[in-house]
């Protein structure tokens, strides 16, 4: 992250504590790397004679894989928050941490008995009880800045529907200014009962007579020069406004010599929907639809996330019943029922991973609904 990424989030953090931040992150995860690996070679192998070990060289042992332990889980937890700090902005690091918890809690104690591993020593009890502990500290750490993530979104939905469309990047009229709106007969206004449409050409544009909107004939003012020379011609007074673009918008070669015009272009479909794209009364548009869209969206996703929330619970529920059978059927073991069975959450740890389900699909619903309007401005 860079300091104007920084100022742009509203604090600023000098560059020698990222620097700090990025050497503390990578020692702790090579720390908390070696003490993994240690523990995994352990599991698999080390450990295979545990119990014929004796006492003294058994609680030796049982030192080194807590100190292994340790050092993994003080080493994910410090690189988990250094990692925060250094990817406070990318949307995507929380969602990596959380799942990479998820994976390293359990799926390693998973795995062992279906590759065949046998929890037959206390050694290999404690290594594997390692594991959950050490994801706690990256789980609430990945889980915070998913919430984090979601939050930013709902906010930046509500600031960006309270807030005009944003003309930095349009080409057709970007120094408009706004007049006074006409009285509307839709929810969602035409052109010519927005802010940016001209009274003085209204009257006399083909699209106001037609009671249609621009990006349906995908021709206007702000993008065909006719339009606003033929409404300037039947002005008393002549109006002289700089509405249409220059002649490479509409016109293709310079004219042959000798001809008094260059030839029209003929646009085809795909053509005229990317100059409605970079028009200020078309983004203007995509503004306002946005404005009706997001609550709407909002209010079904809710809505839909209520009526499946019990299929949701016994998606959770099935879920576990699943791994267990799976590590039945792949397992390596010589017996034939599963040697593992999960411990099941509380209704209410299932019911709350439900409502964090839901949050996630409002929040991704609102970035398809930005995507679709601002970005591929349909």
């Amino acid at each position: 992250m860079s300091r104007e990424e920084s100022e742009e989030g509203g604090v600023y953090v000098p560059p020698v504590v990222f620097a700090l931040a990025n050497l503390t992150m990578t020692i702790s995860f090579v720390v908390a790397g070696l003490g993994f690996a240690y523990l995994l070679y352990g599991i698999f192998a080390g450990l295979s004679g545990f119990s014929g070990w004796d006492a003294a060289k058994q609680q030796g042992m049982l030192g080194i894989i807590a100190l292994a332990g340790k050092a993994m889980m003080i080493g994910l937890g410090i690189g988990s928050l250094c990692a925060a700090v250094i990817f406070w902005f990318e949307e995507v690091v929380g969602y990596v941490i959380l799942i990479s918890a998820g994976v390293l809690g359990l799926g390693i104690p998973f795995a062992f008995p279906m590759l065949g591993g046998e929890i037959a020593s206390k050694g290999v009890a404690n290594a594997l009880g390692v594991f959950p502990l050490a994801s706690i500290a990256p789980a609430i750490i990945g889980g915070i800045l998913v919430v984090r993530d979601i939050f930013s979104k709902f906010g930046r939905a509500i600031q960006r529907r309270g807030s005009d469309a944003d003309l930095s990047q349009v080409k057709l009229g970007a120094s408009a200014q706004r007049e006074q709106k006409p009285l509307r007969t839709s929810l969602l206004g035409k052109c010519w009962e927005g802010s940016y449409c001209r009274d003085w050409v209204r009257p006399h544009c083909p699209i106001y007579q037609r009671r249609d909107a621009c990006w349906r004939q995908r021709r206007g003012c702000y993008c065909e020069q006719e339009i606003v020379s033929a409404a300037a011609n039947k002005t008393q007074g002549g109006m002289q406004l700089e509405m249409a673009p220059s002649s490479q918008y509409n016109y293709a070669n310079p004219s042959a010599p000798g001809s008094t015009a260059p030839p029209k272009v003929i646009l085809n479909d795909s053509q005229k929907a990317e100059r409605c794209r970079n028009c200020v009364i078309y983004n203007d548009h995509q503004s306002e639809k946005y404005k009706i869209v997001m609550p709407l969206a909002i209010v079904a996703t809710v809505v839909l996330c209520a009526l499946i929330s019990p299929l949701m619970k016994q998606g959770i529920q099935g879920s576990f019943t699943l791994i267990e059978q799976t590590v039945a059927k792949v397992s390596f073991s010589s017996s034939s029922e599963s040697t593992v069975t999960l411990t099941r959450p509380p209704s209410t740890v299932e019911w709350g991973l439900v409502g964090a389900f839901s949050l996630m699909i409002v929040s991704k619903v609102l970035q398809i609904v930005e995507w679709c309007v601002f970005v591929k401005k349909i």
